[in-house]
């Protein structure tokens, strides 16, 4: 019963971190320029981002080893939110390679774009990249950046804090 408790309270942590990084994530996305996505782009990242925070939980995580994870993170995050956003206009992606392209496109760039992809779509990849957020934009980097920070802190912060509460309480 004892491990069963303990097992429990390490999913709830993960489960927390997972929910936090998670919706950090998106309001730095947005507050980036991204658009919202749709509810498969909050409940892909959230699931994959509980297994992953589950899973890692009861195991001791260095500032450097937690700090590469949660920008790696963010990174897959973006990527995520960036596929699943619905895309508005007569430049329509045929499916989501396509749309992913066009996203790493940006503002009047010209991606290439693998053969047979851009055959559904009835406009450029470039037009379509223009009604699109820029992928690099310095504020989407800033504010994924930010949103990384928050995470790292937060799930510093949390896991350090019952042994200073219990130093605390032995002074």
């Amino acid at each position: 019963q004892y491990q069963r408790g303990l097992r429990h309270r390490r999913s709830l942590r993960g489960i927390a971190a997972a929910v936090f990084a998670t919706f950090v994530a998106l309001a730095s996305h947005m507050i980036g320029g991204g658009a919202l996505p749709s509810a498969m782009g909050v409940v892909v990242p959230l699931v994959l981002s509980m297994l992953l925070c589950v899973l890692l939980a009861g195991r001791r995580l260095s500032l450097p080893r937690l700090s590469l994870s949660v920008l790696v993170s963010q990174s897959l995050f973006h990527l995520l939110f960036s596929v699943f956003t619905p895309m508005t206009g007569n430049h329509s992606p045929a499916n989501a390679l396509e749309r992913h392209a066009m996203h790493h496109s940006g503002p009047g760039g010209s991606a290439p774009v693998p053969a047979g992809l851009a055959s559904g779509a009835s406009g450029s990849v470039s037009d379509a990249g223009a009604s699109m957020h820029a992928h690099a934009s310095p504020g989407m980097l800033s504010a994924h950046l930010v949103a990384a920070v928050l995470t790292i802190a937060m799930i510093y912060w949390s896991a350090a804090l019952p042994a200073t509460i219990s130093s605390f309480l032995r002074l």
